[in-house]
């Protein structure tokens, strides 16, 4: 279950492309819960939750695991390093 809250800018993930009288539906962005680190050692939420140092710059899917890119390039396996869960892909976060 999804709740969507009432200043959801639902428009921003989603663009009506119309082609030729016909209209479509297509996804822009994926909308992906955030996981947020509850660990003593991380108590800053900008960095990133596997090396602490870096800015959180992308996100696991369908885990929300936010860490940096270095990380996700040293990653030898598709399994998130916290949660070990296999994840799809990875995303970049854009930040207001």
């Amino acid at each position: 279950i999804y709740e969507v809250p009432e200043d959801d800018y639902g428009h921003l993930y989603t663009a009506t492309n119309t082609n030729a009288s016909r209209s479509t539906e297509e996804h822009l962005f994926h909308p992906v819960d955030w996981n947020i680190d509850t660990s003593e050692k991380n108590s800053d939420l900008n960095n990133c939750a596997v090396c602490y140092i870096n800015e959180r710059t992308h996100l696991f899917t369908p885990c929300g695991l936010a860490c940096c890119i270095d990380c996700i390039e040293r990653l030898e396996t598709n399994r998130c390093p916290i949660c070990n869960q296999i994840y799809d892909n990875y995303i970049r976060v854009l930040k207001p």
